[in-house]
């Protein structure tokens, strides 16, 4: 344990100055950043005030002179930092290399500048100038190169800086989780110790394995711990209960008020609708006695008494009607009675004369007889009297 705070003590104040250098390393390459940048865009103004600065020149002239502009002598390239050198504050090594790369440079540009690479038709104080124009180009194209390879090995360095930083951080919690592994044990030792306690059936709340309970993750608490929570359970689902009546009675009044504003659209549709019928109705004479009658009912009233005597005299008629109707039905009976007597009468004339029918049928059948036998013995006698 002792060993493990040395270690960490040692390692946060390690952090501390890490942390340090890491913000002072970063605010040195933002800075060195900005003046990068400015170097840059002085570079790129320069290269587009090129044509400008020759204006009086032709452009054919300016044209070549653009691409000489652009032409650059080949030259072995210095190291400018070595690998464990820090890239921040003066480095006078480096300075000195940079020197010799710029007079490296100029006399390997004193080729260049000779008159013999001037461009036919070109004054030689236009070529003075220019060859004046594109050292200076040169110039800052160089410090461009050299400054972007220092701020890249700045960001390097300082990205180097940054991992060691995380480092140290990741290893100071590693250790500190290490202490607090070992202040639990030493607590565990200290206070996990094995005490028998008698409680009753009903106060121990554990899962029983294999018949018998398990108390690897018990908890020990006071009785008045569990009373307290189980009050406040109580509480809050009396208070969840009362929420959710209100929510009930809520709702509730949203749909009375939603059957409400049903009931209150379907009655102005209905009034709508009475509207409309008024106003495609047909206004007969009766409505119109209505509207002009300042006493309807009385009206009314003397039609119903109208009608009422209307419908005595009526009843008294179907009355005088009803008797006339039922003394000619009894006459009709009376009749009907007569016409069955002569309808058997006749009947029985019918049976006399079928029986008179049949008895001279049968008088002339027997008389027709006689009368031929008669007939015969008339002749008979006839002829013996002609045979005597």
């Amino acid at each position: 344990m002792v060993q493990l705070n040395q270690i960490l003590d040692r390692k946060r104040k390690q952090k501390n100055q890490t942390a340090e250098l890491v913000k002072t390393f970063k605010v040195q390459v933002e800075s060195f950043r900005e003046s990068y940048d400015d170097l840059v865009a002085e570079d790129k103004l320069l290269d587009r005030g090129f044509k400008k600065e020759f204006s009086d020149v032709p452009a054919h002239h300016v044209d070549q002179l653009y691409r000489l502009y652009k032409r650059r002598p080949r030259v072995q390239r210095l190291r400018t930092q070595t690998e464990n050198e820090a890239p921040f504050g003066d480095r006078p090594a480096s300075g000195k290399t940079y020197s010799d790369s710029i007079a490296q440079l100029m006399k390997a540009m004193d080729e260049l500048d000779a008159p013999e690479h001037m461009s036919e038709g070109l004054e030689l104080p236009v070529w003075e100038r220019f060859c004046l124009s594109r050292r200076s180009k040169m110039e800052y194209e160089q410090k461009v190169k050299r400054n972007a390879q220092i701020l890249a090995e700045m960001q390097e360095f300082l990205y180097k800086r940054i991992e060691e930083d995380e480092k140290t951080r990741q290893d100071i919690e590693n250790i500190m989780q290490d202490i607090n592994i070992l202040r639990n044990e030493k607590m565990k030792f200290l206070l996990d110790l094995t005490v028998q306690f008698i409680l009753k059936q009903g106060q121990v709340e554990v899962e029983n394995t294999d018949l018998m309970p398990n108390y690897a993750d018990a908890i020990l608490l006071h009785r008045s711990v569990i009373e307290d929570l189980n009050s406040s359970i109580r509480g809050l689902g009396e208070q969840k209960i009362a929420i959710m009546v209100e929510s009930k009675d809520f709702r509730k009044g949203i749909f009375q008020l939603e059957w409400e504003h049903k009931k209150i659209r379907m009655e102005m549709e209905d009034l709508k609708k009475k509207s409309r019928d008024i106003t495609m109705l047909r206004v007969t004479k009766e409505i119109q006695i209505f509207l002009n009658e300042s006493n309807y009912d009385k009206r009314v009233s003397n039609q119903i008494l109208v009608l009422e005597e209307t419908i005595n005299v009526q009843e008294k008629q179907h009355e005088k009607n009803v008797k006339h109707y039922k003394k000619t039905h009894e006459d009709l009976e009376k009749y009907i009675r007569k016409m069955e007597a002569d309808e058997e009468l006749d009947k029985e004339l019918q049976d006399v004369l079928v029986s008179f029918s049949e008895r001279k049928h049968i008088y002339d059948v027997v008389g027709a007889e006689q009368s031929a036998e008669k007939n015969a013995r008339q002749r008979y006698k006839d002829i013996l009297q002609r045979g005597n």
